[in-house]
């Protein structure tokens, strides 16, 4: 993955391709790495890093739902997931919360 990311970038670089933007669905199970994708942006100079809450578009029961949706407020870990969102890295402009932007903003919700 990591030498598509360098050819991509270098498409970028190169104007072969116009934007680079990388997407990330944030779940419990891989919000801990949040960060180090938005190191792994920065390091293959993409335009964009856009990171998306989970959404349920059918592909998962109510309860697994639950329990993969850390941005919800009742999960157990949403705290711990509102920690990481609190740090500095991002605010950087390359950085995009999209639909996860007002839980900094009100985290209650």
């Amino acid at each position: 993955m990591l030498s598509n990311l360098k050819f991509i970038s270098s498409s970028r670089s190169s104007g072969k391709l116009e934007f680079f933007e990388l997407h990330f669905v944030v779940q419990a199970n891989n919000f801990m790495e949040m960060k180090d994708f938005i190191t792994l942006g920065q390091n293959v100079h993409c335009d964009r890093i856009c990171c998306k809450q989970l959404a349920n578009w059918g592909t998962f029961s109510k309860e697994e739902y639950q329990a993969r949706a850390n941005q919800l407020p009742h999960h157990p870990r949403h705290n711990e997931f509102l920690a990481i969102l609190a740090d500095p890295i991002f605010q950087e402009p390359l950085e995009n919360l999209h639909d996860l932007l007002h839980l900094l903003e009100n985290p209650k919700d």
